[in-house]
This record gives structure tokens, C-alpha cells and sequence, in this order.
């Protein structure tokens, strides 16, 4: 069924008169904000299939401890809108349980969300171990690595975490 049709369905299901001929509606319910709501949410989810994106995971490796304001609320704004487009997101500072005296849990916990994962997305500080851990198995798991535009190194000079992350993404997403 096209899109259109499916609007259509929707429209005559609300009490709502199409004139194909005029191109025109006349609407007989007065919850018009509800009806165009549903016709919102069904051409997002057409849109969202279209483009492969339905129900997929990513994971997204971060900074826990010592993570700044600042770092925190832009990270929070990724997420949100990689969820706004349809898109499953473990953010681990919201998602895994980080009441853990020893860190195991948070590690496996980390390792099942990735290996759950069709993509994991990086911010790091070049500080955080636990982030290189976190990397160490999406690089093992052979998973699809994307760096966060403003919350990773620049590639230096010489071997480097930032410079492999760097070529690896650059590997794995050419085009």
C-alpha cells in the first residue's frame, strides 16, 4: 500500500472528506491535532524504513567518570537525536547500571549492549580508560566505528589511539 493510500485511510477513518477531484479536505472531527499526530508518526516510521534505519542499535562509548557538564548535555543532544530518527542508542551514563565497586559488571554489561550493537559511535577525551576498554572489544567484535564530530582527538603525527580510530573509520565508511 503507497503512502498516500495509507494517509487516505487514516483521513477516512478520522471522518475526514477527500475530494480527489478538488484535491481538497473537509474535516468532520475536530481533534485535527490527534489526526495529524498519526499522519506525522506514519509518514516518520515510512521514512525512517525507507532509509534502513528501523530498529537500528548503537552503542554509544563514552566517558563516565570525571564526564563535564558540558561534555555530558552535547552528548545528551547526540543521543537525542539519533533516537529522534528512529535509531536504538545504549548511552551507558543512562543505560548501564554504573553502581559497581569493581567495574566487571559495567564491562559486561558494555560487552553484551555492543555486541548487540550494528554500530558503535566514540567520544573520547584521550583520557578515559574505560572508553579504550570499550573500544578494545567493539575493534574485537568487528563492529562499525564512528567518532563524534567535537568529542574525539584529531589523529596525530605518529601511532596513536585517535590516529587508528581515525583510519579505521575512514576504512570502514568510505564510500
Amino acid at each position: 500500500m503507497s503512502l498516500k493510500d495509507k494517509i487516505l485511510r487514516i483521513l477516512r477513518k478520522e471522518a475526514i472528506l477527500y475530494d480527489e477531484t478538488e484535491g481538497s479536505f473537509v474535516l468532520f472531527n475536530d481533534d485535527f491535532e490527534r489526526v495529524a499526530k498519526k499522519i506525522e508518526e506514519m509518514v516518520e516510521r515510512s521514512i525512517k524504513k525507507k532509509r534502513g534505519i528501523m530498529n537500528k542499535k548503537i552503542f554509544i562509548i563514552h566517558p563516565v567518570r570525571n564526564l563535564s557538564l558540558e561534555w555530558k548535555k552535547g552528548l545528551e543532544k547526540y543521543v537525542e537525536e539519533l533516537e529522534r530518527q528512529g535509531y536504538i542508542v545504549h548511552f551507558p551514563i543512562r543505560d548501564t547500571n554504573q553502581n559497581d565497586r569493581t567495574g566487571l559488571n559495567i564491562c559486561r554489561e558494555n560487552l553484551r549492549a555492543i555486541k548487540e550493537a550494528d554500530e558503535v559511535h566514540i567520544a573520547w577525551d584521550g583520557k578515559s580508560q574505560g572508553c579504550l576498554f570499550d573500544l578494545g572489544m567493539a575493534f574485537a567484535l568487528n563492529k562499525p566505528i564512528k567518532t563524534i564530530t567535537g568529542y574525539f582527538p584529531n589523529p596525530t603525527l605518529h601511532k596513536s589511539f585517535a590516529s587508528m580510530v581515525h583510519a579505521l573509520e575512514a576504512e570502514i565508511w568510505k564510500y
